[in-house]
């Protein structure tokens, strides 16, 4: 039935194939060649591509170059981003540039960092106290300065959650400074230019529609204009040709062929040529020029990105069962057109925006309120309902001195105090949520409490009951709202306490975040939840995601990384839609993830302090600690090694889980530290951990071991006796879940039964 039901889809194929292979194709999936600068477009030739300027940045280009025919002008206070590229940790690499001062008080400065804003730390980190390079530039011809910089190892930048170690960028800034030939090499003194490519490329649509004005999501049939910049770094002339492509977005099958000219390319010297083609395509494409020698090698190329939507949406009124959302924002004013791209795509959820938030709300004690009528309906016209965050901090209504956490007229409610009960005591923090959930009542809105309590800590007791006070406020002033609590990363430490004193029946939605790399989290984690929220008396309770998983595929133009870094973007895309759909049948009702449009800011280069959380040593699968403690004891050496390095690999035939990279030189500083460990009369296990960990860079002091077969739960006596100081987890897992995980098991290893 399916094939006689689509016999045109497979018609299509074949002939599309068939004209390709009649062809002779450039093969997209071929490796882009290199010449030894990490960074693109360097030399600024053509545009700004691969560089990236906020919102009312007056970075521009000017013609006195040193090398090509444009340099970089960046006046007083203003900044360009680069793209983003992959340096390994412990690697050395040179900075260099052309500078020339056009003022007086020229000067100059970048900062190297990380693509992620809790692995910096000075002087890799952002914007921030003593980090980054630079020079007053007092010259007023064209200077040559480079800087040697030793990147930190793991261990210094702890990449364990939100980055893969490897992917940095540089954000050159100034006063009145031009700049060009500007390189990242590996190695120190390697201080001449050098491009990033053979043949510098950058391909770049003309003719889009601004991005405030629509966002960049064009119709179908849209005629794009390109322009091809082609820069020759070399002293003599060379001979090539222009391949132009239209590629699917996983860069992996050419759709069309759109084009090939000869050219000449002279020394040192930008070319730039035009082209233009019909945008026939749904979804995202890549506009591909590639550069050829006389003999066919590739020497540089550069995509363009160009979206249609199929399915373009128009809805006018929310629908309160749409399940997908984000952080719906775009600099100032708002709304913004990034609302109109969000309700075509078809986004049935704005988190953040617009602000509803007490700081927003009544910025001044006794001045009024100033709602932001305008914005709510503007965002409800277009089909978008609201995830809006209650609590913020106006400076009138605290003393962080006396509380940082309730406003001065709380500030001495104890976590015991009687009048947390007494709604006929009305506070300054009841006087707005009243105001403000009264006012938009019977709209479509979710009322969050608090945005990430977990991290400011709240003492549990007071939490509780100010949230318990605040939903029921809520529910006062429109008994239909919906209250929302809002946890990190599953049930905090902070939710399972409100949990256990009873605050479950007070909320409607329990909401989570994620920012890890990978899944952003499993149909059994889930299901983890609905178990604790029944369990607690909240079966009414809702889970839904509102915050987290911001990367996204991309072509190799970008070296960002993604949600799994060693897929490839159409993996990836499965990834999404596996994950979601997972939590979804799990029980999961929202997925709003953080977030659409940030134009100055976003997470490739936010700033943060880092976290206080320990090392987490946990083996892949189950050690068998304390039923193989006596038999290891005996054991020599190499036995150890085998038995301990098999524990560091998942061992229960399921895909594996490598606790350490699949690099030899990181198992051989694994052995030698655990030789060395042993030999000092470590006990296995301890000492397997504590190498793993030193393999891995981990930092000794902040580590904890995590020791999880299933059997401790018969020797939890003895353990206690041996680790007078540790802790033992309780986990409560629903028996169907468990089951699944057995026949799972069961499957992988062939037993019987479990087909």
């Amino acid at each position: 039935m399916r094939f006689y039901r689509y016999p045109w889809v497979l018609a299509a194929a074949w002939g599309a194939w068939s004209i390709l292979a009649a062809s002779e194709t450039l093969d997209p999936t071929q490796p882009m060649p290199t010449a030894g600068n990490l960074l693109r477009n360097g030399s600024f030739e053509g545009s700004l591509k691969y560089w990236l300027r906020g919102l009312d940045n007056k970075a521009e280009l000017a013609t006195d170059a040193t090398t090509g025919a444009q340099c970089l002008f960046l006046p007083a206070g203003h900044y360009v981003y680069s793209a983003p590229f992959v340096i390994e940790p412990g690697a050395k690499v040179t900075v260099s540039c052309d500078l020339k001062g056009t003022a007086a008080d020229s000067e100059f400065h970048f900062f190297l960092v990380p693509t992620c804003r809790s692995a910096g730390k000075e002087p890799f980190k952002l914007f921030w106290g003593k980090s980054g390079h630079g020079t007053k530039v007092d010259w007023k011809e064209w200077k040559r300065m480079s800087w040697d910089i030793a990147i930190p190892d793991a261990k210094t930048l702890d990449y364990r959650t939100w980055w893969d170690g490897r992917t940095w960028m540089v954000v050159p800034t100034g006063k009145n400074i031009r700049i060009d030939s500007f390189s990242i090499v590996l190695g120190e003194q390697r201080q001449a230019f050098v491009p990033f490519s053979p043949i510098e490329v950058t391909e770049r649509a003309t003719n889009l529609p601004p991005w405030k004005e629509g966002c960049r999501i064009l119709d179908r049939g849209f005629e794009a204009e390109l322009e091809t910049s082609i820069f020759n770094p070399a002293a003599a002339p060379t001979n090539a040709r222009v391949v132009w492509q239209l590629i699917d977005f996983t860069a992996s099958r050419v759709l069309r062929e759109l084009g090939a000219q000869p050219v000449t390319l002279d020394p040192n010297a930008t070319r730039t040529l035009k082209h233009k083609f019909r945008l026939d395509t749904n979804g995202t494409v890549l506009a591909r020029a590639s550069v050829l020698d006389a003999g066919g090698k590739l020497l540089g190329r550069s995509d363009q990105p160009l979206t249609t939507l199929p399915f373009p949406k128009n809805a006018t009124k929310p629908d309160w069962n749409e399940r997908f959302g984000g952080g719906v924002a775009a600099g100032n004013p708002y709304p913004t057109p990034l609302l109109g791209a969000a309700q075509k795509i078809g986004f049935g959820w704005s988190r953040w925006y617009p602000h509803l938030n007490w700081e927003r709300c009544q910025p001044k004690s006794g001045a009024g309120w100033d709602w932001p009528d305008t914005i709510v309906e503007a965002t409800l016209n277009a089909g978008i309902a609201i995830n809006a965050v209650l609590y913020a901090k106006p400076k009138w209504a605290f003393d962080e001195k006396k509380n940082r956490h309730l406003p001065t007229d709380m500030a001495d409610w104890g976590p015991d105090d009687r009048r947390w009960d007494d709604l006929a005591i009305v506070t300054s923090w009841d006087r707005y949520v009243t105001e403000v959930v009264r006012r938009y009542a019977g709209k479509a809105i979710a009322w969050e409490i608090v945005n990430e309590p977990e991290w400011d800590h709240w003492d549990p007791k007071v939490y509780f009951q100010f949230v318990k006070r605040s939903c029921r406020l809520v529910k006062q002033a429109d008994p239909k709202a919906v209250a929302m609590i809002d946890g990190c990363y599953g049930i905090d430490g902070l939710h399972r306490r409100f949990l256990e004193l009873g605050g479950a029946k007070f909320c409607d939605v329990f909401t989570f975040h994620n920012y890890s790399l990978g899944d952003f989290y499993s149909g059994d984690g889930i299901s983890g939840i609905r178990q604790a929220l029944d369990l607690a008396g909240g079966r009414h309770v809702e889970i839904w995601f509102n915050e987290g998983w911001t990367h996204f595929p991309s072509s190799e133009d970008f070296a960002c990384q993604t949600l799994w870094a060693d897929r490839t973007p159409g993996k990836v895309v499965h990834g999404i839609l596996r994950t979601t759909a997972e939590t979804f049948a799990a029980g999961m009702e929202k997925f709003i993830m953080f977030q659409l449009g940030y134009d100055h800011q976003g997470r490739s280069w936010w700033d943060w302090d880092g976290d206080g959380h320990p090392d987490l040593f946990v083996m892949p699968g189950d050690s068998q600690y304390y039923p193989s403690r006596a038999n290891l004891g005996r054991m020599e050496f190499a036995g150890l090694l085998r038995w301990w390095t098999s524990r560091l690999v998942n061992p229960t035939g399921q895909p594996p889980h490598w606790f350490l990279p699949r690099d030899p030189e990181v198992w051989g500083r694994f052995a030698a530290a655990f030789r060395a460990l042993h030999a000092a009369g470590g006990e296995p296990f301890f000492a397997a951990a504590r190498a793993a960990c030193a393999a891995r860079g981990f930092d000794p002091g902040r580590l904890a071991l995590v020791e999880k077969t299933p059997e401790n739960e018969r020797h939890a006596l003895e353990l206690a006796r041996l680790h007078p100081g540790a802790r033992f987890i309780q986990l409560i897992r629903h028996p169907a879940a468990n089951l699944l995980a057995v026949h799972g098991i069961a499957r992988t290893r062939g037993w019987g039964g479990g087909g």
